[in-house]
């Protein structure tokens, strides 16, 4: 059983603000893009960003275990996070403001927490498995 969920939530909205502001920060100048297949777009921010985001998340919780879109697997926990750094990379890679960053937490089986900081709009959304989704500030 995962304990410290609040912890984990607390931990979670401050990673999803700190990294949505440095994908923001990457927007704003020249990055490189290359294709990982047909459509399928990689830039530098991707890999910046969940490398900040695993570090800062490890750091709270040493024991968890982390799956990023661009990094693969760490660790073997039932706390694991999910990290997509650019959701909606080839929209940023293009200069569409349409993106965001997304995190999620595991416990166990079942999905915990959420959070989806859209930078360019000053957004993030966030919601905890049997509790409403709070209105985003």
């Amino acid at each position: 059983m995962i304990t410290d969920l609040d912890a984990r939530e607390e931990a979670l909205i401050a990673v999803a603000r700190e990294a949505g502001e440095l994908a923001r920060e990457f927007f704003s100048k020249p990055i490189e893009i290359k294709l990982k297949g047909k459509q399928d777009y990689i830039t530098e921010a991707d890999g910046q960003v969940e490398r900040m985001i695993i570090s800062r998340l490890k750091a709270r919780f040493p024991g968890d275990a982390f799956l990023g879109e661009e990094g693969g697997a760490e660790g073997t926990s039932d706390a694991l996070w999910v990290i997509d750094p650019i959701d909606g990379t080839a929209n940023f890679a293009h200069g569409i403001p349409h993106f965001c960053v997304s995190i999620a937490f595991m416990a166990g089986t079942e999905l915990a927490l959420g959070a989806i900081a859209a930078p360019m709009y000053g957004e993030l959304y966030r919601a905890r498995a049997g509790r409403c989704a709070p209105i985003p500030r």
